[in-house]
């Protein structure tokens, strides 16, 4: 059984040893992320300042007759499409090259050109996967918020699982995300919140705390959590093994 001290430690060390190249993949990974999250935020909070407006008002700003209206029009559904190829064609693999990054800085190859990863090694099947997991979670999440929180977590697993098995199929990397979280959804919920204060001293800080420590602290922690959880799958699970290509004997932590 893993614990979050265990855990923590470990990730501490891998900071330590290559905290500048994982401070700079974290702040590529957050600019990628800024890109699309900058352009649809644009738009809703376009279309808050319109439900905002009387509705005399709303009918006139959205009469297409408008040429200026037509051309907001555009630029929004612009703004959104962008954000959802965004989405499923660059933030999905690159997740997973970011992850692939990670797992290897714990091996001492802690070499940038990881976060590629995901573009290079089986791109199509790196697309399809992060899309399903990202569309089950937001379906799920119309029910109440609670549920989807869940399924996040139920399938945390999957861009690791691709990341270190380049031909796994989408199915078997559900499944195997389903096993090793399988039990442990509230133990790594409880891991999440042991980052509170930190994120807490990050707003303090301007952020520079959670740009230089925090993100690529919690991170690691994150990849050691993977490395575990797989370990103990592999070592209970002889068809998860062969699916991941591992045997008891072979289980390194």
């Amino acid at each position: 059984m893993w614990t979050r001290s265990e855990l923590k430690f470990r990730a501490k060390e891998v900071l330590q040893a290559h905290r500048w190249a994982i401070v700079a993949v974290c702040f590529i990974w957050m600019i990628v992320n800024s890109i699309g999250s900058s352009s649809s935020s644009s738009s809703s909070l376009n279309e808050t300042n319109n439900a905002t407006m009387g509705q005399n008002n709303y009918m006139q700003q959205f009469d297409l007759s408008n040429p200026m209206n037509k051309v907001l029009l555009s630029v929004m559904v612009f703004a959104m499409i962008f954000s959802i190829l965004l989405t499923i064609f660059i933030k999905g693999p690159f997740e997973v090259g970011v992850e692939k990054f990670f797992l290897s800085a714990r091996e001492d190859d802690a070499e940038v050109r990881y976060i590629g990863y995901g573009f290079t090694n089986n791109y199509i099947r790196n697309v399809a996967t992060m899309f399903f997991r990202n569309l089950y979670v937001f379906l799920w999440s119309l029910l109440f918020i609670v549920p989807g929180i869940i399924k996040g977590y139920e399938y945390r697993m999957i861009p690791y699982i691709l990341a270190e098995n380049p031909d796994i199929t989408r199915e078997q990397a559900f499944q195997l995300s389903k096993k090793m979280m399988d039990g442990e959804k509230w133990n790594a919920f409880i891991l999440d919140l042991s980052f509170i204060l930190w994120w807490i001293g990050s707003i303090f800080t301007c952020f520079i705390l959670a740009i230089f420590h925090v993100i690529p602290y919690v991170y690691c922690t994150n990849a050691e959590l993977y490395v575990e959880l797989k370990n103990n799958l592999v070592a209970n699970d002889s068809e998860a093994a062969q699916l991941l290509g591992y045997s008891k004997e072979e289980v390194i932590y």
